[in-house]
């Protein structure tokens, strides 16, 4: 699944749309309401990792990119991807949560167990890589972002 963020009154080619994997959208979406905390409104932040079109005006988008602008150019946005990379790397497995780390899950039908060798989660090993090494945070994103923000006239969140 990706994100699509359609701009609502693009004041260049850059504010039309913004897209990424939610491999990408994900660390980048968090970073953003965290960075923007003081002033982003707490009703409705569930909906950035949706697809539901949730609505961001051309105020909120403009003081969005100033703020990302803010912290990159403080450096800030790069010690925090380095803090992201490192956590990735020092990231350990974890039993796998569906079938408790056995490897197989009894309650399945057999034709399931056998195209996942035991679990359709860890197929098979007992063991779950942690989720932060599956997601990318980079600052080139987040320029990115920063830029459609300031052209896009506010935008949709699909």
């Amino acid at each position: 699944m990706g994100f699509d963020l359609t701009g609502k009154n693009p004041t260049s080619e850059k504010g039309q749309s913004f897209h990424l994997s939610g491999w990408s959208w994900r660390p980048l979406c968090d970073y953003v309401l965290r960075v923007c905390d003081d002033f982003l409104p707490r009703e409705g932040r569930g909906y950035w990792h949706t697809n539901d079109g949730h609505f961001v005006s051309a105020r909120m988008a403009k003081a969005i990119a100033a703020r990302l602008r803010e912290f990159i150019a403080s450096r800030c946005t790069a010690e925090f991807a380095e803090l992201y990379k490192d956590a990735q790397a020092t990231a350990t497995d974890k039993p796998c949560d569906l079938c408790n780390g056995t490897g197989h899950k009894s309650d399945l039908p057999q034709s399931i167990k056998e195209y996942f060798h035991g679990c359709p989660k860890c197929h098979g090993t007992g063991i779950m890589k942690p989720t932060i090494v599956h997601y990318r945070f980079s600052v080139e994103n987040v320029e990115a972002f920063a830029e459609f923000c300031e052209a896009s006239g506010g935008f949709e969140i699909w």
